[in-house]
């Protein structure tokens, strides 16, 4: 089945008006970036963790630089008040929203590596948690990801989030600034070790994707980094 195309940007029509005729192209700028900057939070909905922007502050300073070269129009007197008025083609408006996105793209990808819950546990159980966990985050961090710190991430767990719902996942996201969430447990059945680890988006608080089964202790440090890779994949790193 082909894959489902976004239909053409329609133009884009911006109007400013005000007594003023500096005022008036003001309004009209600050309509344009107001625009675009709806479009963008539309598109991230759609998007993977790692393609949405990170830092809105660079987006704002991106737009601030975008859209004057958009609004090619003065402003003509209309009875007491001056009007800016003007059209931007649906390709020039996607291609400078895009440059503008890509400001805000630049700002890591904030991962919160939940410590695995450990179910009734031994000492050596405890350290093959801390081993995986340390691995785990030094590997996302080598790639470019930027793996939570641990009082950020026991902060947001102090104020009772359950990970496990779309709403508790989506809440911890808020609190701790994270764009994503890993977490799971491990545990020993029938004298297995047994690792459970599940992927979750952040700000929707959608499953993304997870792994588990029984698991060789010996081989945790390499399964840490393999799972890295997976993890980013589930992002949509590229």
């Amino acid at each position: 089945m082909p894959a489902r195309r976004e239909p053409p940007t329609p133009p884009v029509v911006v109007i400013g008006h005000a007594r003023e005729p500096g005022a008036a192209r003001e309004g009209a700028l600050e309509e344009l970036k107001l625009r675009m900057r709806a479009e963008i939070e539309r598109r991230d909905v759609l998007a993977a963790p790692a393609r949405r922007v990170h830092d809105w502050l660079a987006v704002s300073r991106a737009l601030d630089e975008a859209a004057p070269a958009l609004a090619r129009a003065e402003a003509i007197p209309a009875g007491k008040e001056w009007v800016v008025a003007f059209r931007v083609g649906g390709d020039a408006f996607d291609t400078a929203l895009e440059r503008v996105r890509a400001a805000g793209l630049r700002a890591p990808l904030r991962v919160a590596c939940v410590p695995l819950a450990v179910v009734g546990g031994t000492r050596e159980v405890y350290e093959v948690r801390e081993l995986y966990g340390a691995v785990l985050r030094s590997a996302l961090e080598s790639h470019g990801l930027e793996p939570l710190a641990t009082d950020e991430v026991y902060s947001a767990l102090e104020q009772g989030v359950d990970l496990s719902a779309v709403a508790g996942a989506r809440r911890f996201g808020r609190l701790a600034h994270a764009d994503a969430i890993v977490s799971g447990s491990v545990q020993l059945v029938a004298g297995e070790l047994v690792l459970e680890v599940t992927l979750r988006d952040a700000r929707s608080g959608r499953l993304l994707g997870g792994f588990g089964g029984p698991v060789d202790p010996a081989g945790m440090a390499s399964l840490a980094r393999r799972h890295a890779i997976v993890l980013e994949k589930g992002l949509g790193v590229e």
